[in-house]
Parts: structure tokens; sequence; C-alpha cells
């Protein structure tokens, strides 16, 4: 039975008891006694549930701000979750790209090492190459009359020869007998390599025509050089199409008849002298 059903029902009996005078006044006391006992019984109980009951809405209350947060959480918790996904499918791109890169990068290293090692082959065959064309040089040197027997028949001589490579097309000739000097100045077609070659030709040629045939006539000279360098590169075949050659100022000095004589193939002649009219200097194609 409730507290509230039995202090109803002890009143009740109370008031029956006070209407029977009969009743003893012990009983009576009694039973106010313990109606105020069970009022106050009453009153505690009812303030522990109005207690009891501020505490459930408080805690309804914080239940209910709980979920709240909880609800919050998981949709953070599902942003999160979308980001994540997004920054590992990022995250694969990126290592996609790195991998490519990588592969580039070891591709690019090896096709600097295969041009390093082509390099250093070309860098070889050049050296190689330079190397072949200093001896050649100095061999084209050796070939070359020395300013000093050229000063030997001449008072005041001098030799302007200044090649544009290493070995140059460009050659000059000389040779005395007696009393008379051969001297050529050659230009041959083509610089470096191919002009050396022509040089070398020429000056084997003269050699053959002046010095081994005794030729000393400055146009019977060149002529038989035009033929001699023809022959050689087989210039008059049909199926030539070389037409290489040379440039070829020329002359014959003979000292005991005191006379010049010269033979130019697009090469001029200069004649420098005080007795002369036009400014010191004469020329002759």
């Amino acid at each position: 039975m409730k507290v509230s059903s039995f202090t109803s029902a002890l009143k009740s009996l109370l008031s029956k008891s006070s209407k029977n005078s009969a009743a003893p006044d012990i009983e009576k006391e009694a039973m106010r006694e313990q109606l105020r006992a069970l009022e106050q019984e009453q009153q505690k109980s009812s303030e522990k549930n109005k207690k009891l009951w501020a505490m459930g809405e408080a805690v309804h209350k914080e239940r209910r701000l709980v979920d709240e947060k909880n609800a919050l959480l998981q949709q953070e918790t599902e942003k999160l979750q979308e980001e994540k996904a997004r920054l590992q499918t990022e995250k694969a791109k990126v290592e996609e790209k790195v991998k490519k890169l990588w592969q580039t990068s070891t591709a690019v290293h090896q096709e600097k090492e295969k041009i390093n090692k082509l390099k250093q082959e070309v860098e070889l065959k050049h050296q190689e190459v330079i190397d072949s064309v200093n001896y050649a040089k100095r061999i084209q040197e050796a070939i070359l009359p020395p300013l000093s027997e050229i000063a030997a028949g001449f008072r005041d001589c001098f030799v302007l020869f200044k090649p544009r490579d290493i070995v140059s097309g460009d050659f000059y000739w000389h040779y005395r007998r007696d009393h008379i000097t051969v001297i050529a100045a050659c230009d041959c077609t083509g610089h470096g390599v191919p002009g050396a070659f022509m040089s070398m030709i020429g000056n084997t040629l003269l050699n053959q025509i002046v010095i081994e045939k005794s030729i000393f006539r400055a146009g019977e000279i060149l002529t038989l050089l035009d033929e001699a360098i023809r022959l050689a590169l087989k210039q008059d075949d049909q199926e030539s199409s070389s037409r290489d050659g040379m440039d070829v100022a020329l002359c014959v000095i003979d000292t005991e008849r005191n006379e010049v004589r010269f033979a130019g193939d697009n090469r001029p002649l200069y004649i420098f002298g005080e007795s002369l009219e036009d400014g010191f200097m004469e020329l002759i194609s």
C-alpha cells in the first residue's frame, strides 16, 4: 500500500474514533502520532519524488544533448571519412605520379649515362683526329721551305703564312739552282684537311716538274702543273665530279740576266719600286 492511501485510511479511522467517544484517549493519541509520522513520511516521499523527477528531467536533457552531440560527431565522422577517402585518392594519384617521375628520372639517368659515354667516345675520337691533324701540320710545315733558304737569295724578303685551320690549304714553294730561283704562292680549293691534301699534291707536282724535270719556264711550269692536277684527280673522266685545283702566282727569277718571268692563274703580281710611275707599285695580272 502507498503511504498516501495508508494515511487517508488512518485519517478515516481517527475520525470514526473521534465520533466514538468510547475509544480510549491513548489509542487516539497513538493514532495521531502515527498520522503525523505518516504525513512527514509522505512529505519526504513527495520531496524525493520531486528530486527524482528533477533528476529525471536533467538526465533527459543531458541525454538529449548527448544525442545531439553524437549526431554532430556522426556528421563530422562522415565528413572525416569522406575527406580521408579523398586524401587516399589524392595520395594514390601522387604516388602514381611519383612512380612515373621515378621511371622518367631513371630513364633520363640512363640516357644521360649513354650520352656521357658517347660524349667520351666523341671526345676521344675528336682528340685522335686533332692529334692526327697536328701531326699532319708538322708534316706540312716540314715540306715548306724555311725562310732562311728564301732569304739566302733575296736581300729583303718575308713570308706571311697564317692558316685559318690547323693545317692549311695554302702553301708556298721555293727552289734555287745556280742563278735561277723559282718561287710560288699557291691557294688550293678548300680549307683544313681537304686543302692540306691539295697542298701536298701541289708541292709534290712542283717538285716533279721543276726539280726532277728541270723545267724553268714559268708558263710551261704552270701548264704542266694544271695537266698533272687534272690527271691526279681524274678530272678528265666523264664520271668525275672533282673540280678541285689551285690558284697560283709563280715567278722564275734569273739573277744572271736580271729578269723575272711570271705566270699566274687567278693570282696577280705586284711590283714595287721607286722608279715606277703609279705610286711605287705596278700590277701585272
